[in-house]
């Protein structure tokens, strides 16, 4: 039996994602790095919705494979492949995980549910998956997360409730977000397809996500460098240099548990009794 994947718990997580992927995405990842870095994964592992490998390279290195890597887009699987983070990449929807029943012991999801639209199709197959005892790790927005962009916060502030309203619908679309609930709720829909939720944190304060959603327009370049060339940065030596140099001033990518109502995201884990 093949031990667990265990976290790369002493990184930083900030400096290794920046030096790959614009600040903005950084940011944001390494607080889910740190939070999902107190739990080694048993085997086999199956990441849903792992894309380019990325998130699992620096989080778990390569050394150790993690078991299924999942996702739609033929594309960021041939990305992953190169990586060789994961011994088996599938390229399949969620809502038909090419798995048998009860086949791994632990499923991982990082920022990916709020983008499919069959929801309960999605963890419904979770639940077929996973053995007895398993357990799902996931991270997703709350209904606070389109409300803390940056915007959205102005318009309202300046009393153009309307037009805030109109930039959040524009956002969520832009973003192909489709679900967006209170931790309350998510644990109702785990729970609507039989896994136990044993536990739940809020991360990503109003501050943060407001900081990440006013770095967005500066990571055009990096997208716009994606699409043409297959990577965001182009010149990673000078990239990690200029990481190295603003390193003091970018916040630490500690947990940040926040206390009920407040964060932009969630975590939760749940377990197939």
């Amino acid at each position: 039996m093949l031990p667990p994947v265990r976290p790369m718990r002493d990184r930083d997580f900030i400096r290794e994602y920046a030096r790959q992927a614009p600040l903005a995405l950084a940011l944001e990842r390494a607080l889910e790095c740190r939070l999902l870095a107190d739990y080694p994964l048993e085997r086999p592992v199956l990441d849903i919705g792992c894309g380019d490998g990325r998130f699992a390279e620096i989080l778990y290195g390569a050394t150790e494979p993690i078991d299924y890597g999942l996702d739609a887009d033929p594309a960021e699987i041939a990305r992953a492949t190169r990586r060789g983070v994961y011994a088996t990449l599938l390229t399949a929807s969620a809502t038909a995980i090419p798995l048998p029943d009860a086949s791994v012991a632990t499923v991982v999801s990082n920022s990916t549910l709020e983008h499919i639209r069959p929801l309960r199709e999605v963890l419904a197959e979770v639940a077929r998956v996973l053995r007895p005892g398993g357990t799902l790790l996931i991270t997703v927005p709350t209904d606070r997360f389109d409300r803390y962009s940056v915007l959205f916060r102005l318009l309202r502030g300046l009393g153009l409730r309307g037009l805030a309203e109109r930039f959040r619908i524009f956002y969520d679309r832009f973003w192909r977000h489709y679900h967006f609930y209170r931790p309350a709720e998510w644990r109702a829909v785990l729970e609507d397809v039989g896994l136990c939720v044993e536990e739940v944190a809020e991360y990503d304060s109003a501050l943060r996500c407001a900081v990440h959603d006013a770095l967005v327009p500066f990571a055009l370049p990096a997208f716009i460098a994606k699409k043409l060339f297959d990577r965001y940065v182009l010149f990673p030596r000078l990239r990690s240099l200029a990481i190295g140099m603003l390193r003091p001033v970018l916040p630490r990518d500690r947990t940040d548990r926040l206390a009920s109502g407040r964060g932009g995201l969630v975590f939760l884990r749940a377990v197939k009794p």
